[in-house]
């Protein structure tokens, strides 16, 4: 990324899904291991292939939303993960174990009041080499961040939509000048703590109300001087031609599991049409090396996914034609 005018040509295109642009140290700070992870994460993708286990883990520690903002369709309960639940993920992890958890699905995490303790748990007693969480951080209170950090959490990603006042507000329905508060907040306790972690993610959906406002947005966020990646985010759902189809790198990637303990294999799976199984009777071993899930990736590489119901409607593992000059996006 050479600039932020090829990243608005590349989000307006639709050629990518996700654009992060590094700004200050973050991933040196986690070492040779995590730079290992990240290979064996793309050659994955590149060479479907499953390897023993999965690198990431999704754990839903709450299925609640405090906020409804307007470019969200998932369908929130009222729940949140139970402790035992919890404890019947982390008992599963002995010598297979994921290099990364993130402690979030489809709620908003900061409502489970335990997840520094869960966090502080994977680190410390399960061997957990990155732990992180998304967040739209207006629960980010001081007591809650202090307790974050001193966990151990190496990761927070929060979603940020605007950095004008009456735009977030339209988008989220809370205030902005909050959450820049409780963000600068967040940054002022690293450094009493004399911490690098967590580092802090901003990212946002690329909106047709927000795009205009790139450049200012990713300047604000450079000028803040403790924000470790920026993040742009393609809204899916628009309707766009599609060309052909791509093996999901979730399937070689990672496993989600909901807040009651189901677990699917894959983040879009809101609903849970893949079940492939609960924690309380069934191991990530066996799921991620069984029969069902065997047949979800040959349907993928040998390009036929369109025949599972889910994946069918999903954008992400799709080609798609660009009507101005016929290229290929993803």
């Amino acid at each position: 990324m050479n600039n932020i005018s090829e990243l608005i040509d590349i989000m307006d295109k639709k050629d990518k899904n996700y654009v992060s642009i590094p700004i200050i140290g973050g991933n040196e700070f986690l070492g040779s291991e995590w730079e290992s992870k990240e290979k064996e994460w793309f050659r994955r993708q590149t060479e479907y292939d499953c390897g023993r286990y999965p690198l990431l883990i999704d754990i839903e520690t709450s299925n609640k939303c405090n906020l409804r903002c307007k470019m969200c369709n998932i369908d929130f309960s009222n729940n949140i993960m139970e402790h035992d639940t919890f404890l019947s993920i982390m008992d599963h992890f002995s010598e297979n174990k994921p290099f990364s958890i993130k402690f979030n699905w489809r709620g908003e995490p900061l409502l489970n009041k335990r997840l520094p303790g869960m966090i502080f748990a994977a680190k410390s007693f399960y061997g957990i080499k990155e732990t992180q969480l998304n967040t739209n951080a207006t629960l980010l209170t001081p007591e809650f961040a202090d307790r974050l950090i001193k966990a151990g959490l190496d990761r927070i990603k929060i979603s940020i939509d605007s950095i004008n006042p009456q735009k977030y507000k339209y988008i989220r329905g809370f205030s902005l000048e909050k959450v820049l508060k409780n963000i600068d907040m967040l940054d002022e306790l690293k450094r009493k703590n004399g911490s690098l972690f967590p580092i802090i993610h901003i990212q946002t959906v690329y909106l047709e109300d927000t795009k205009d406002d790139v450049y200012d947005y990713y300047k604000f966020w450079l000028n803040k001087g403790y924000v470790g990646y920026i993040g742009f985010c393609r809204q899916h759902g628009t309707e766009r031609k599609i060309s052909g189809e791509f093996p999901c790198p979730q399937l070689f990637q990672r496993l989600t599991v909901s807040w009651d303990g189901d677990i699917t294999v894959c983040c879009m799976d809101r609903n849970l049409e893949l079940k492939q199984g609960n924690v309380a009777i069934d191991s990530f071993s066996d799921i991620w090396k069984s029969q069902s899930k065997q047949n979800l990736i040959r349907h993928h590489i040998s390009g036929h996914s369109s025949k599972i119901p889910l994946c069918k409607t999903c954008q992400i593992n799709k080609e798609f034609i660009n009507e101005s000059n016929n290229s290929l996006m993803f």
